[in-house]
């Protein structure tokens, strides 16, 4: 149970661990997180949720110019680039399977597919070809423009 706290306290934490080892992955693992939630707004940030873009925020202007290279385009800040990312995000996340994407966003297959060509025609290269990369980008995107 999490206190309520009004004065803008904010949480990382790591996993659960046993032991003097546990303690320190699990330290470890908070730390981590910390530095992801210091781009985030939210006040819980957990290791699990955020463990990738840990790991890639390791170096943050590397991490910007992967985000910059497999995004390009699509780092634009305007109302229909959002939705090309979000497409981009679920189309991903649900495993390049657009009738889920299109459930999941509330449009229909036709317009899922639509925005996927456009993604592909901003991006320069197949979302299938570069899926790993993008979902990576798509994440770190998320966490360095919060």
């Amino acid at each position: 149970m999490w206190a309520q706290v009004g004065d803008g306290t904010r949480y990382a934490v790591g996993e659960p661990a046993w032991g003097t080892s546990g303690f320190r992955e699990s330290h470890e693992q908070a730390l981590a997180a910390q530095r992801v939630a210091a781009h985030l707004p939210q006040q819980l940030t957990r290791y699990d949720d955020v463990a990738l873009e840990a790991t890639l925020l390791v170096d943050v202007r590397a991490a910007r110019r992967f985000v910059e290279r497999e995004l390009g385009p699509l780092t634009a800040d305007d109302a229909r680039t959002a939705v090309l990312r979000e497409t981009l995000a679920s189309y991903l996340h649900s495993g390049l399977n657009a009738a889920a994407t299109a459930a999941v966003l509330h449009v229909s297959d036709r317009t899922v597919a639509y925005r996927i060509h456009s993604i592909e025609g901003l991006v320069g290269r197949s979302v299938l070809s570069r899926a790993s990369e993008l979902a990576a980008a798509v994440r770190l995107h998320r966490v360095l423009s919060a």
